[in-house]
């Protein structure tokens, strides 16, 4: 199963609303952005892009059941529904571990190894902070703390004009460095 294959499949089976899918689109384009530009091993980048679009795949039942999609349990549920989802799908075993592991792990801040990992978070809080018009001020605490690599740092400014005024891009690490803002 390619990536594509994968998104079509979500938007045809995962029951999800209109905002669900275009929410996994968005977080998929910044994590593919992100992760293509920070030079991401091929392992790395597909279980990155996979993971993105299956990240959420749990909040539709957890909707039904619960009322809600809390942080918690989507990691709790998620990571069992993609074992599911991409089962026959031809995918090494250790690639559906890893994405597994990163859709159980989405919402963990704490000890994130690996910048499949990170890319990923980055890229959630990205489509999260626009879709919930979030202050400026809420969007520089979640881009201090959350924020590590370059080019996410780069695109969060760029999606939020007036972050990290005055932050040197010195830092900058990505293929694209030198190009960005």
């Amino acid at each position: 199963m390619t990536v594509s294959e994968a998104i079509v499949k979500l938007l045809l089976t995962g029951g999800g609303t209109p905002h669900d899918d275009e929410h996994f689109m968005k977080v998929w384009g910044y994590a593919h952005a992100i992760g293509m530009s920070e030079g991401l091993t091929e392992s790395e980048q597909l279980a990155l892009e996979y993971a993105a679009v299956v990240h959420d795949i749990a909040c539709p039942s957890l909707r039904k059941e619960t009322g809600k999609c809390d942080a918690r349990m989507q990691e709790e549920r998620g990571g069992a529904m993609a074992r599911e989802f991409f089962r026959g799908s031809g995918l090494p075993p250790d690639l559906t571990d890893r994405i597994v592991f990163l859709v159980s792990h989405h919402h963990t801040y704490e000890g994130v190894e690996g910048q499949d990992w990170r890319i990923l978070i980055e890229a959630d809080c990205i489509a999260n902070a626009v879709e919930q018009s979030l202050p400026l001020s809420s969007v520089s605490e979640m881009y201090v703390r959350h924020f590590r690599t370059g080019t996410g740092r780069a695109v969060m400014r760029a999606v939020f004009p007036g972050l990290g005024e005055g932050e040197p891009d010195s830092g900058q690490q990505g293929l694209f460095a030198p190009i960005l803002p």
